[in-house]
């Protein structure tokens, strides 16, 4: 089992998941979660208010980001 926590709150995981189809790819080893792969729209300029151990990470490039299409997802 995998403590919600480490994804975000649980109104944003489920959001995600109606929104993109998932909100997460686990890893395991022998059981143990080892890692995880966020899913999450683009949004330029999202900046996680408490480092990289905030659910919501990084997607600031400071204006060094390329053009990207609409509907583009972050992986994590």
């Amino acid at each position: 089992m995998v403590p919600i926590v480490h994804q975000g709150a649980e109104s944003e995981v489920l959001a995600r998941i109606a929104e993109l189809g998932s909100s997460a790819l686990l890893a395991f080893d022998r059981g143990r979660h080892v890692g995880q792969l966020q899913f999450r729209r683009y949004e330029p300029g999202t900046r996680s208010p408490h480092g990289v151990w905030d659910p919501l990470y990084w997607m600031d490039f400071v204006g060094r980001a390329p053009d990207v299409p609409f509907a583009t997802v972050s992986v994590c």
